[in-house]
Protein backbone atom coordinates (compact mmCIF):
# COMPACT_ATOMS: atom_id res chain seq x y z
CA UNK A 1 0.00 0.00 0.00
CA UNK A 2 1.20 3.40 -1.02
CA UNK A 3 1.92 5.83 1.76
CA UNK A 4 1.04 9.19 1.20
CA UNK A 5 3.90 11.79 1.64
CA UNK A 6 3.57 13.49 5.20
CA UNK A 7 4.86 17.42 5.41
CA UNK A 8 5.05 18.77 8.52
CA UNK A 9 5.30 22.86 8.37
CA UNK A 10 6.26 26.29 10.61
CA UNK A 11 6.00 29.57 10.57
CA UNK A 12 7.44 31.85 12.87
CA UNK A 13 8.03 35.88 13.25
CA UNK A 14 11.92 36.61 12.98
CA UNK A 15 11.77 40.60 13.95
CA UNK A 16 11.42 43.48 11.58
CA UNK A 17 8.71 42.36 10.34
CA UNK A 18 10.04 38.88 8.30
CA UNK A 19 9.32 35.68 8.63
CA UNK A 20 10.81 32.36 8.73
CA UNK A 21 9.42 29.53 6.96
CA UNK A 22 10.41 25.46 6.99
CA UNK A 23 8.68 22.61 5.55
CA UNK A 24 9.82 19.40 7.20
CA UNK A 25 9.57 15.35 5.73
CA UNK A 26 8.09 12.88 7.58
CA UNK A 27 11.75 11.35 9.20
CA UNK A 28 12.52 15.18 10.55
CA UNK A 29 14.70 16.34 7.85
CA UNK A 30 14.04 20.11 6.87
CA UNK A 31 12.98 19.90 3.38
CA UNK A 32 12.46 23.81 2.40
CA UNK A 33 12.97 27.09 4.33
CA UNK A 34 13.43 30.85 4.10
CA UNK A 35 12.69 34.34 5.23
CA UNK A 36 9.66 35.98 3.87
CA UNK A 37 8.40 39.46 4.47
CA UNK A 38 5.22 38.68 5.32
CA UNK A 39 3.43 35.86 7.00
CA UNK A 40 0.92 35.92 3.90
CA UNK A 41 3.95 35.09 1.70
CA UNK A 42 5.52 32.81 3.98
CA UNK A 43 2.04 30.34 4.06
CA UNK A 44 2.11 30.94 -0.14
CA UNK A 45 5.76 29.34 -0.03
CA UNK A 46 4.95 26.53 2.46
CA UNK A 47 1.90 25.83 0.32
CA UNK A 48 3.73 25.82 -2.79
CA UNK A 49 6.39 23.56 -1.76
CA UNK A 50 3.59 21.12 -0.35
CA UNK A 51 1.97 21.60 -3.75
CA UNK A 52 5.85 20.62 -5.19
CA UNK A 53 6.13 17.52 -2.91
CA UNK A 54 2.72 15.99 -3.96
CA UNK A 55 3.68 16.45 -7.59
CA UNK A 56 6.49 14.56 -7.27
CA UNK A 57 5.15 11.74 -5.40
CA UNK A 58 2.32 11.39 -8.01
CA UNK A 59 4.82 11.16 -11.09
CA UNK A 60 6.66 8.27 -8.98
CA UNK A 61 3.26 6.99 -8.85
CA UNK A 62 2.23 7.34 -12.33
CA UNK A 63 5.76 5.72 -13.45
CA UNK A 64 6.88 2.70 -11.54
CA UNK A 65 10.11 2.22 -13.59
CA UNK A 66 11.03 5.42 -11.68
CA UNK A 67 10.58 4.09 -9.03
CA UNK A 68 13.33 1.00 -9.56
CA UNK A 69 15.66 3.54 -10.65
Amino acid sequence: MREDKLIRFSIAPRGAGAWLWRTIERDGRVRSQGIAPSKKIAAALVVRDIVAARVSQARLDACPAAQAA
